[in-house]
C-alpha cells in the first residue's frame, strides 16, 4: 500500500482511482485462492512477501518442496535483486513498514470488511492496525483448513 501512495504523489499517470482498482483486484484474486484445498483447484503455494523477506533460506525452501525442484539449483541472484531495493545509495534491504503508518486517505481504503476477511485469512492484522479491533469470525471461515 505504501508504494501505492508513493506511486500517487511521484506519478502523474497514477490517480487514486488505480490505487483502488488494485486493491479490488487484490481482494479478488487473493480471494480467490483462499480455496486452496479443493481438489479442483490448482497447485498454489501462497507465500507472503514479508515471509520471504523475513527468511528468505526457508521461503526458497517451501518454493522448492511445492514445485518438487532441488533448491542448490535457484539462482539466488533472483531473489536478491528483488527483495532489496537497487537506488543512488547502492543496495539496501527492504524494509516492511507497519499498517498504522499508512496515510489516513489509504488507511480509509482498507476500511473494508471484505477486504479485511481476506487479509486476515493471509495473516494480515490491518483491521486492528487501522481501527483496533481482531481478526472476524468470518475471516476465519475464508481461510484454508
Amino acid at each position: 500500500m505504501l508504494s501505492l501512495e508513493s506511486w500517487e504523489r511521484k506519478y502523474t499517470w497514477w490517480t487514486r482511482a488505480n490505487t483502488e482498482l488494485a486493491m479490488r483486484d487484490w481482494r479478488r484474486i487473493a480471494e480467490s485462492f483462499l480455496h486452496c484445498e479443493n481438489e479442483t483447484a490448482p497447485p498454489v503455494l501462497s507465500l507472503r512477501y514479508e515471509d520471504l523477506i523475513a527468511d528468505e533460506a526457508a521461503a526458497i525452501g517451501r518454493i522448492a518442496a511445492h514445485t518438487g525442484l532441488d533448491s542448490a539449483g535457484f539462482d539466488r541472484e533472483v531473489f536478491a535483486r528483488k527483495i532489496h531495493i537497487t537506488g543512488p545509495d547502492g543496495t539496501k534491504p527492504r524494509s516492511l513498514d507497519d499498517w498504522s503508518a499508512l496515510p489516513s486517505s489509504l488507511r480509509a481504503l482498507l476500511d473494508d470488511e471484505g477486504i479485511g476477511m481476506v487479509a486476515a485469512a493471509y495473516g494480515y492484522d490491518i483491521q486492528t492496525s487501522i481501527r483496533g479491533s481482531g481478526r472476524s469470525a468470518a475471516a476465519s471461515e475464508l481461510a484454508c483448513k
